[in-house]
């Protein structure tokens, strides 16, 4: 069941959700106001909001028939069955 969490989280996303963040710590930085608390809450932040928002991305498609057996790409955990569309808007 772990496994269907992870896949749903779309683990492979999360580096573009820190890019902006990793930029901002840069400049940050050049202007002496770096601080590491700062930046690492709003890392999670966003890597938390990356996984909320693909959630949410599987859950809508599903109910809405966006995600169906004929799909191109990769599978969705709720389209395939490994995780009930109650239990993904639970998550959310």
């Amino acid at each position: 069941m772990i496994q269907a969490w992870i896949q749903a989280a779309r683990l492979r996303t999360l580096p573009l959700a820190l890019a902006s963040m990793l930029m901002g710590c840069v400049m940050a930085a050049i202007h002496n106001a770096f601080d590491v608390k700062i930046a690492l809450l709003t890392m999670l932040t966003a890597i938390l909001l990356q996984i909320l928002s693909n959630f949410a991305n599987d859950y809508g498609d599903s109910i809405h028939g966006a995600d169906h057996h004929e799909r191109i790409g990769p599978k969705r955990t709720v389209q395939e069955g490994k995780i009930t569309p109650t239990q993904m808007k639970k998550a959310m």
